[in-house]
């Protein structure tokens, strides 16, 4: 967020927080609102600056409430009372903006006892704002929250109907969990759900939860197939993850059937989970290689990406990277970033060869 020009002024003087104080009775919304990002310069050191925040906080506009709760999770470190000021804000606003800014400063300021996680963990199922539920989210994140009873209110939020909830959620489960309690099996269950939502939802959280394991895999596999192209792009990056070294080699075959998948986006995900670092796997190498041949710029750029860090077929990576270049003086300018690419790429392949 950029700092606001008043923000600057520094120094903490006692002088220039009188100056400001009186404007926060100013008839102009924006001018409080202003004068409560300033006080962010001016942290835990000056009482007056904290109770003027914590007034702020009941403003009659939601900006000035906003600017408060953000410039506490600089001014209200270590303090009780705002802590107890912001759960309240948290629990009662009736902005949800507010409520969300109020989670999120809950999380900066590093609180993480029992009351507050409460309210967070309450705030996670906040039935009128995803923008609530997404905040509650990266705070229980934010805060390190590894309890049992967290990470089972995010595995039931990642099937909410907000995507910007849902998408914080898997990525806080992702580094929450250390296997406090299976969720892997939940997972596998909805990955077969009749309902889109559940299944994109499990494939989102595997996306950030590191598991190898034979079953996780096989049972990812089937929806490259998906009707829903949000579901094949997941799996796809999904399945990447899991095959970083190349030692997963079912995953290669279903990839080189998703390249002509009708959606661009699946097609550039598939190709962007075969870039497997210094691959020496031919099966890998020979889809790659058919990869430069798609008619998407993108796809040829990850290809000929991961392509230029093999050690194995030199000779035929760099002969079909001189041949794209040949291609590229006639392609279109809008497809200039794909053309730089591949001639990085070929540059690495020639100190090789």
């Amino acid at each position: 967020m950029p700092v606001d020009p008043l923000g600057q002024l520094g120094k903490k003087q006692l002088s220039i927080i009188h100056k400001l104080l009186p404007l926060l009775s100013d008839p102009d919304r924006n001018v409080r609102a202003a004068v409560t990002r300033a006080f962010r310069a001016f942290g835990d050191n000056q009482p007056q600056v904290l109770d003027a925040l914590l007034l702020a906080l009941s403003d009659n506009e939601a900006i000035v409430r906003r600017s408060a709760a953000t410039a506490l999770s600089q001014c209200g470190k270590g303090q009780p009372q705002v802590i107890n000021v912001l759960l309240c804000t948290l629990s009662s606003d009736t902005d949800d903006r507010v409520r969300a800014d109020a989670a999120d400063t809950l999380g900066q300021l590093g609180n993480s006892q029992t009351q507050v996680i409460d309210a967070l963990l309450q705030a996670l199922s906040d039935p009128r704002s995803g923008r609530v539920r997404q905040f509650a989210a990266l705070a229980l994140q934010t805060l390190k929250a590894k309890h049992v009873r967290v990470i089972k209110a995010l595995l039931q939020s990642l099937f909410g109907s907000s995507t910007l909830a849902r998408s914080t959620a898997s990525f806080a489960i992702g580094n929450l969990w250390n296997g406090q309690i299976n969720i892997i099996d939940s997972l596998l269950t909805n990955l077969t759900s009749s309902c889109l939502l559940a299944r994109l939802s499990a494939i989102q959280a595997f996306i950030y939860i590191e598991n190898k394991q034979s079953g996780v895999i096989d049972a990812l596999l089937p929806n490259l197939t998906d009707s829903s192209w949000l579901v094949r792009e997941a799996t796809a990056d999904a399945l990447a993850l899991r095959n970083l070294d190349g030692s997963q080699p079912n995953i290669v075959p279903a990839l080189l059937l998703t390249l002509s998948d009708p959606s661009p986006q699946v097609r550039i995900a598939a190709t962007r989970a075969l870039q497997v670092p210094e691959c020496e796997n031919p099966s890998i190498i020979e889809v790659l290689l058919q990869a430069t041949f798609q008619p998407d710029w993108a796809i040829r750029e990850f290809a000929a990406d991961s392509l230029s860090t093999s050690q194995y077929q030199v000779d035929s990576i760099g002969e079909r990277l001189e041949q794209l270049l040949q291609q590229y003086e006639y392609i279109a300018h809008r497809e200039l970033m794909g053309h730089s690419r591949i001639f990085k790429a070929l540059e690495e392949i020639a100190k090789k060869m």
